[in-house]
């Protein structure tokens, strides 16, 4: 009997134990199960909002739209484009002038949700244009382009030698930049000057692109071979005017035959990049030496619009950072 009623005892105390083990896990258990739900869910936003927001989701890296660029139609006119940034839901582009320097100010009539717009309002010698992106919380870094046009007085062509008072043409009748060798027999070498000063020392040179319109027929890259281009981070002769010297000068800042023009046709547009902050001048001029490595016994030349071209004057674009 007292073995009975003390296994009976026992027996009652295991089950007390085990049913308050019970019930302590099963209090438990749902804390536990929401505490997995919670992460679990957070974890599935957090990364479903990343690979929606790729870009602009991180907190490291806020670089701006890439491929920033200018295709300037005339003075009331300039189709400013970039590339869409993933994540980004909208757009912020801005201009100024920077001869005379100003402000920047938005550039009106822009849809904030396209990588293009249309600047209709009138443009100086020397603008800029900035894009940022945006998802609506977090901003880019601004991307920065500036446009430069040759300068009438400084830019044209030289004829010779044999040199007269006659060489230097500044201000010439259209084309305005001529090279290869004239009607009468004399070379001609071509000369673009650009004020790139207002960029400024404080300013990083990414890369500058060239933009000249042609204004001749190939037959001169037919005949005369290679056109090359020198570059000069600074003014040939340390004079930005044109001089007759300019067409052999060479010093550390000159980069000989730094890329090509090739014919594009009669009212077309040739293009090529130009380099970065060892060719292009933040504070100085960037100017350009054109020649044909050509037969001397060839009379022909190609011709470019040249500074005083109120709708085709050459164009240097600057991507640059601030």
């Amino acid at each position: 009997m007292l073995v009975t009623s003390g296994k009976t005892l026992l027996e009652a105390v295991i089950m007390k134990t085990r049913f308050n083990s019970h019930k302590s896990l099963c209090r438990s258990l749902p804390l536990s199960v929401f505490l997995r739900l919670c992460c679990a869910s957070v974890l599935s936003l957090f990364a479903l909002r990343l690979d929606a927001q790729p870009y602009l989701a991180s907190p490291v890296s806020h670089k701006g739209p890439t491929g920033l660029t200018v295709v300037r139609n005339s003075e009331y006119n300039n189709v400013v484009s970039w590339h869409a940034l993933p994540g980004a839901t909208s757009y912020i582009l801005q201009h100024r002038s920077l001869y005379p320097a100003n402000l920047w100010t938005d550039v009106p009539g822009c849809d904030p949700e396209s990588i293009t717009c249309t600047d209709i309002t009138a443009t100086t010698s020397g603008y800029a244009y900035r894009v940022q992106a945006s998802n609506g919380i977090n901003s880019t870094d601004w991307s920065n382009i500036a446009v430069f046009l040759s300068e009438p007085g400084n830019d044209g062509y030289v004829i010779g030698p044999p040199f007269s008072t006659d060489s230097i043409v500044p201000d010439a009748v259209q084309p305005g930049i001529r090279a290869g060798l004239s009607y009468g027999g004399a070379p001609l070498t071509g000369f673009l000057s650009f004020n790139t000063s207002a960029l400024g020392s404080t300013t990083t040179i990414l890369a500058g692109k060239l933009r000249l319109k042609q204004a001749t027929s190939n037959d001169a890259f037919e005949l005369l071979g290679p056109c090359m281009v020198d570059v000069q981070k600074g003014a040939f002769s340390h004079n930005a005017a044109l001089e007759v010297g300019d067409i052999s000068y060479t010093d550390a800042n000159t980069t000989v035959d730094a890329f090509e023009i090739i014919g594009v046709g009669a009212d077309e547009w040739f293009e090529a990049i130009v380099g970065g902050s060892d060719r292009v001048n933040n504070t100085d001029h960037t100017q350009f030496r054109i020649y044909f490595n050509h037969s001397d016994t060839i009379n022909e030349y190609a011709g470019w619009y040249s500074g005083e071209s109120d709708d085709s004057p050459p164009q240097l674009l600057v991507r640059y950072k601030e």
